[in-house]
């Protein structure tokens, strides 16, 4: 609910306030400094620790800011603005408590930043949105049977949306070519004994985060 009305915020980057908590719950515009400190103040006052921490790319582009929260005595890595105005079933949690592979090799902390502070590591996915979920796929033997549960589910409830998060960016390629055209996707969801019949779908990708998400609707 904290991530869903956050990320309802609109990405803005020259805003007075889109750098602050105010720009992100008062406004609905934030940027990634706003959303950061945003999120660092609602943790806290719940009693998680959080820091603000920010990097940038290696080839000199626009730098980031997210944060490291520590949930069940493990220290993850929470990236809001990835989400950044997307509401209800349109939100992938691509980097909510995620290790450092999905945003630190993105975004390097500067020595300078590592010289002055502590920063911890992080480098579990156990606490991960999509693995709390059981919609991450740790393995292509995983991959049916998540996505055939995904599919029954929405189609048990006349349509809708799901994501899942892959482990793997080959994984990504594998579905996309799976699902890239209906007899595809018709074949595979078959094995695991379900009907995609009177119904449609569409799907998109979060390439950075491996997410794959699926929208099924009642095909008129």
């Amino acid at each position: 609910e904290i991530a869903s009305c956050l990320v309802g915020s609109e990405m803005c980057i020259r805003d007075r306030y889109c750098g602050t908590p105010y720009g992100a719950l008062v406004e609905g515009r934030a940027k990634c400094d706003g959303t950061g400190k945003t999120m660092q103040w609602i943790l806290e006052q719940m009693g998680i620790v959080c820091l603000s921490i920010s990097g940038a790319p290696l080839d000199g582009g626009n730098g980031h800011q997210w944060n490291v929260a520590e949930i069940d005595g493990i220290f993850y890595d929470l990236d809001a603005t990835a989400d950044l105005g997307n509401q209800g079933d349109k939100l992938l949690y691509g980097r909510f408590n995620v290790d450092n592979h999905l945003i630190r090799d993105l975004y390097p902390i500067g020595d300078g930043y590592l010289s002055c502070f502590t920063i911890p590591g992080t480098d579990s996915m156990s606490g991960s949105y999509h693995a709390r979920n059981h919609t991450r796929v740790e393995s292509d033997a995983d991959c049916g049977p998540i996505l055939a549960q995904q599919f029954s589910q929405v189609i048990q409830k006349n349509g809708g949306s799901f994501a899942i998060q892959l482990a793997q960016s080959a994984q990504v390629d594998e579905l996309s070519r799976i699902f890239g055209k209906w007899e595809g996707t018709e074949r595979f969801l078959k094995e695991y004994g379900v009907s995609l019949q009177g119904f449609g779908y569409y799907s998109l990708t979060q390439p950075e985060t491996n997410v794959y998400q699926f929208t099924v609707y009642r095909d008129s």
